[in-house]
């Protein structure tokens, strides 16, 4: 892992997440890039605004926070990895595709709520909405975590669908990366299917040098049965591998990856 690439909006669940975001650089090795994108005016008001409306001010101002954010990392880190900061004018979720395709970051890091954590849980947030948009892994991280530690991660797959092998081979690496085990587990109607099972030996062949478990589970209910299972092998971190889905299905469907990360206490990790 070479480049992180961590999207604020310098709310105090985001600065959480920044501290997620220069830990994984510190014991990675990485390049750590800040981001932030603010918003131009697209109509003008009569009434009082509270607020700078000058575009050149707001980047300054936003440059400025992002210094400020630079400092305190490296301050609690105890670490001279300089992270470089970027701010640029746009709508959020176009910026930060622009900033994908121009630094190729081999993960985004985003908090899963900023001003408002509750409404997040509640109704999604922009960072949500990325998950459908995103061309590169997703670390999504919410608003009470600021320390990491990954140790067990738990992989959700749905068997009766071909598994991406690329996004595999990434969660591997991942778990190698940071020498951590993986419970691997398919919530499915029909345990017993001998193609599930098959389908299941070919991935543990894929993972048969990382520490890991394979879990067939009875159920239709994939969200609750997932937290249960969270739940009761004390994981540190979900791993879930998001499903193409068509402009109009995501203007209307929520999936399943959104769901868990809206909903989850612990961060989700989101490979494509």
């Amino acid at each position: 892992m070479k480049t992180i690439l961590f999207a604020t909006d310098f709310s105090e669940a985001s600065e959480n997440a920044s501290m997620i975001a220069m830990q994984m650089a510190v014991q990675l090795n990485a390049r750590l890039v800040l981001f932030h994108a603010y918003q131009p005016w697209l109509f003008k008001t009569d009434f009082p605004v509270k607020g700078n409306l000058n575009p050149e001010l707001q980047r300054l101002e936003a440059m400025r926070n992002l210094a400020r954010l630079r400092r305190k990392l490296a301050k609690s880190s105890n670490t001279k990895v300089m992270a470089e900061v970027v701010a640029r004018e746009g709508l959020t979720l176009d910026v930060l595709q622009e900033m994908v395709n121009d630094y190729k970051p081999d993960v985004l890091v985003m908090s899963t709520a900023g001003d408002a954590p509750q409404a997040a849980r509640l109704f999604g947030s922009l960072t949500t909405a990325m998950i459908a948009r995103t061309t590169v892994p997703m670390l999504l991280v919410p608003p009470t975590i600021s320390t990491l530690h990954i140790r067990q991660l738990t992989l959700a797959l749905d068997l009766t669908k071909t598994v991406d092998a690329v996004a595999l081979d990434s969660v591997a690496r991942f778990a190698l990366a940071f020498e951590a085990a993986v419970d691997m587990v398919c919530i499915t109607g029909n345990p017993d299917d001998p193609a599930l099972r098959k389908a299941a030996e070919h991935i543990r062949e894929l993972f048969r040098f990382v520490p890991h478990t394979m879990s067939l589970i009875q159920g239709e209910q994939l969200t609750e049965n997932l937290q249960r299972f969270i739940d009761e092998h004390k994981t540190d971190m979900l791993v879930m591998l998001p499903q193409a889905h068509g402009w109009f299905e995501q203007l209307f469907t929520e999936s399943n990856t959104q769901r868990m990360a809206r909903q989850s206490d612990i961060p989700v990790l989101a490979v494509v």
